[in-house]
């Protein structure tokens, strides 16, 4: 009787059964209990007494009278049931786990993702996150990702992407957007918007070159 208690406790506290549901199934079962031991047991004075969430974990076993002990052989019916169903029916109850959102780049103001990320890094170095441009946004996603968020209420990242807040070459990154990258740097340490104030510079030059040399000729 215990373990039948710690069974329907666990659905009760742990799949979110509602107890309403599960009375009138406890009544056909104190009923079968009553026929089996000769002794009564009130359950709805339980329910009404206890509230609804300990109903099930104050249920005892009831007294076995001294009539039984008189007949060895009791009409017993024996009913078997396959427990080992019921982890796999409890998981439709369990609440999903929400993904990991990522950790958002906290771009400067004034600065587009496109623009000014040095994509190309991540063909020149190891690094740990993949990334992605969802509504303006750049979202980062750490190799390592647990896949799920450990809050169940607010999305928030995982461990792993949250952890990349901190990472140096993020926080050079991120550096780089504010200050610009020197016109010497390696080419993976550009974006696309310092690439193209480069090729402008590069055009310029070229052409004052030429005028230069045509004034010369």
């Amino acid at each position: 009787m215990d373990g039948f208690v710690k069974f329907i406790d666990y659905f009760v506290r742990e799949c979110m059964v509602p107890v309403d549901r599960l009375e009138g199934k406890l009544e056909y079962l104190i009923e079968t209990l009553e026929k089996m031991t000769n002794v009564p047991v009130d359950i709805n004075s339980l329910v009404d007494t206890l509230p609804a969430a300990n109903v099930l974990a104050t249920l005892q076993p009831p007294e076995i009278s001294s009539a039984r002990d008189t007949d060895p052989t009791p009409d017993v019916e024996v009913i078997d049931a396959d427990l080992d169903v019921i982890p796999v029916l409890c998981k439709k109850y369990q609440k999903a786990a929400k993904p990991c959102p990522g950790y958002i780049l906290p771009v400067p103001d004034g600065c587009s993702p496109r623009s000014f990320y040095p994509f190309l890094l991540h063909d020149k170095q190891n690094i740990p996150w993949d990334y992605s441009v969802v509504n303006g946004k750049m979202i980062l996603h750490a190799r390592a990702c647990e896949k799920s968020s450990p809050a169940v209420e607010d999305s928030k990242p995982c461990h792993s992407c949250n952890v990349l807040k901190g990472n140096m070459i993020i926080h050079g990154i991120l550096e780089r957007m504010k200050t610009g990258v020197h016109r010497n740097a390696r080419c993976a340490y550009h974006g696309f918007s310092s690439y193209s104030e480069l090729l402008d510079a590069k055009n310029v030059q070229i052409d004052y070159l030429r005028l230069r040399g045509l004034n010369q000729a």
